[in-house]
């Protein structure tokens, strides 16, 4: 097309093409160091701080997240899955549960226990006993005996408490 328009002697002017622009780097999160010293007044600086202090937040849970998963395959060879991974986190965010408390934890293992997302001994003997207590006719004597051996042998088997000073 270029050449049929030389040749009848039509000026024709393309539009340069434009240069491909730097990328512009993205902002790094500033650390809580870097951030100690600003103010939250200034819009601008109100942004930095909360930056750094969400990305302290998100890799202090993460750490706190990683113990877990070495506890429960220390403790029960469990591996979590990659699905119950995601499960977790949605439980802990649905409910607004404290990520950086053990009981947040304990809660979610008992539950998915309960709920069969993770194997079945997954339970402490306590666990089981409270288990066998909400669904026993507690009105029943063999039962009740049943409750206190139980509650007895897990005391027996318990390491002593420290004496008062």
């Amino acid at each position: 097309m270029l050449e049929r328009c030389e040749s009848l002697g039509i000026g024709v002017t393309l539009p340069r093409a434009k240069a491909n622009p730097e990328p512009k780097p993205e902002p790094s999160v500033p650390t809580w160091d870097a951030v100690q010293g600003l103010s939250t007044e200034h819009r601008d600086e109100r942004k930095k701080v909360l930056a750094a202090v969400g990305e302290d937040f998100t890799s202090e849970v993460a750490a706190f997240f990683g113990l877990w998963l070495d506890q429960l395959q220390g403790d029960y060879g469990y591996a979590m899955p990659s699905g119950v991974v995601k499960k977790a986190l949605a439980f802990v965010t649905e409910r607004n549960l404290n990520p950086l408390r053990h009981e947040t934890w304990n809660i979610i293992r008992r539950t998915f226990t309960k709920c069969g997302w993770m194997p079945a001994g997954m339970l402490t003997e306590r666990e089981r006993l409270d288990d066998l207590i909400e669904s026993s006719d507690v009105h029943d004597r063999d039962t009740r005996r049943a409750i206190a051996l139980k509650h007895r042998e897990i005391l027996d088997n318990e390491p002593a408490l420290a004496p008062h000073k």
